[in-house]
């Protein structure tokens, strides 16, 4: 193809790709495009929230359990007991799991440490690549066993509650008809 050709072409895709960037599509936003937002009872929702800890200033409404829904006055709890509403003001800490390793212990030193090793073993496959591979596999390695042993999965929030909703299981408030969900969830 020459250069005239080549820059037909350019030009051709170039007032193609606007033309599609300046159509407007009108969406009806007045009518669901969706299932009936009745039609599936709250308590088939397999979304959870996660599992957090609230400490009070007083220790008496403390618990441990699924996190339902915040607003602007309570936090929604799910815990062995039920369904607990604990308000906003007595509330002197919130710890949550974010994530948990595989063993739930935090760190799992030695199981990177095996992965480190069977990977610098596996780049005896990789013939001369083995001079790039081996040592970005041993470093990795020894970085990630070397991480401190505190635990990162926690985060605790002692102000600005707004942090959790998007963790819990309604993140929107908590509707009319959310059933309890007791016993509590187990870590995600």
């Amino acid at each position: 193809m020459n250069t005239a050709g080549l820059r037909s072409l350019v030009v051709a895709l170039a007032l193609a790709a606007g033309a599609c960037s300046n159509t407007f599509s009108q969406v009806d936003r007045s009518r669901s495009f969706g299932s009936p937002i009745h039609s599936v009872p709250v308590a088939d929702i397999p979304v959870r929230g996660y599992v957090v800890t609230v400490e009070t200033q007083n220790h008496l409404e403390d618990c441990s359990g699924e996190l339902i829904a915040v607003d602007g006055r309570s936090l929604y709890v799910d815990d062995a007991r039920g369904r607990r509403s604990v308000a906003l003001g007595k509330i002197k800490k919130v710890s949550l799991v974010l994530f948990s390793f595989g063993d739930g212990t935090g760190h799992d030193r030695w199981g990177y440490l095996a992965w480190g090793l069977l990977g610098s073993v596996s780049t005896l496959t990789h013939g001369f690549f083995l001079i790039l591979t081996f040592p970005a596999w041993v470093a990795t390695a020894a970085v990630t066993t070397a991480l401190p042993d505190d635990d990162p999965r926690r985060v605790v929030l002692e102000e600005g509650f707004t942090q959790l909703w998007p963790l819990a299981r309604y993140p929107q408030g908590l509707p009319v008809e959310a059933p309890s969900t007791a016993p509590v969830p187990a870590e995600r």
